[in-house]
């Protein structure tokens, strides 16, 4: 009985020992620091994109031991550039009505509930052209500024015609005379 007594007494203890050390455990996990977020920085603050790319952004945030956070992403033009909940860029497709000319759109990731806390990116939006558009385009250009100077200087003795004649013959003649020294 006495044995019984003492293996009793001795597992009791085991098992009061073992429980305050899971009371200290779990009572010095739940006192981890806790760190707000101080900053958040974008990967990109410009960035360029044709219509119908994407691009995922990349988003840090200080200190590294942040933690209970919440990022929002939002762009200042859903109908050019949509942003997902992970900082995916989609732009839209081009369509015949898209012009040539490069758009804008701001990108901003923020945490939430703490409005200046934030960064953002200037998003270009283009159209992708060929190089056989651009070779139409610059053929077409330099056609426009020949038919126009040959409508504006082809009466040499008009005033414009005058001044071509004269500026022609100023920079034949300024070529004629220039030297080089040795």
């Amino acid at each position: 009985m006495k044995i019984t007594k003492r293996i009793l007494a001795a597992v009791l203890c085991v098992c009061l020992l073992w429980c305050a050390g899971l009371s200290v455990v779990s009572f010095a996990a739940d006192e981890q620091p806790s760190y707000e977020v101080e900053k958040v920085e974008l990967d990109k603050n410009k960035l360029s994109l044709h219509y119908g790319e994407t691009y995922t952004f990349k988003a840090t945030v200080s200190p590294k031991e942040a933690t209970n956070y919440k990022l929002v992403w939002s762009s200042s033009d859903d109908k050019l550039a949509k942003v997902d909940a992970n900082g995916k860029v989609t732009v839209v497709e081009a369509t015949d009505e898209t012009d040539d000319l490069a758009k804008t759109v701001t990108i901003t990731v923020a945490v939430s509930g703490k409005s200046s806390i934030k960064d953002t990116c200037t998003v270009t939006v283009s159209k992708k052209i060929s190089m056989a558009e651009v070779i139409g385009r610059v053929f077409n250009s330099l056609v426009t500024l020949f038919t126009t100077l040959y409508t504006k200087f082809k009466d040499p003795a008009s005033e414009a015609g005058k001044t071509l004649i004269d500026w022609i013959n100023q920079l034949l003649r300024s070529g004629s005379t220039t030297t080089t020294a040795a």
